[in-house]
């Protein structure tokens, strides 16, 4: 098996679901169970997992073999090109990119402050 790190680029492996493009993270908090499981963040989807090691395969050795795999999932195709096209994408900033988002919305009239 090969050994995996906080920021390593991986398919992840879910039933039900296809191999994945997913990035190692460091957990805020610890894995909810005694098995050695690896915190991941889903790219497309931007959802995050506790996975095991032997669910996740190493981005750029599996990359021809998984990538050709098309899936009509939500967030598949998105997250093929996030992995490629800004692998960094992070929690955070996300969080800042939706704020950026949001549109600033009016207040009711006769709510104003004197």
């Amino acid at each position: 098996m090969t050994s995996l790190s906080v920021g390593d680029k991986v398919w992840a492996k879910m039933k039900g679901y296809p191999h994945w493009p997913a990035r190692i993270m460091e957990p805020q908090l610890q894995a909810p169970s005694q098995q050695r499981k690896i915190f991941v963040f889903f790219y497309g989807t931007h959802e995050t997992a506790w996975m095991l090691p032997q669910q996740l395969f190493p981005y750029g050795t599996y990359k021809e073999k998984f990538s050709k795999m098309s899936s009509k999932r939500k967030g598949y195709n998105e997250g093929i090109w996030e992995i490629e096209e800004d692998p960094d994408l992070t929690i955070c900033k996300l969080s800042h990119l939706l704020k950026l988002k949001v549109k600033k919305t009016k207040k009711p009239k006769g709510h104003e402050v004197s």
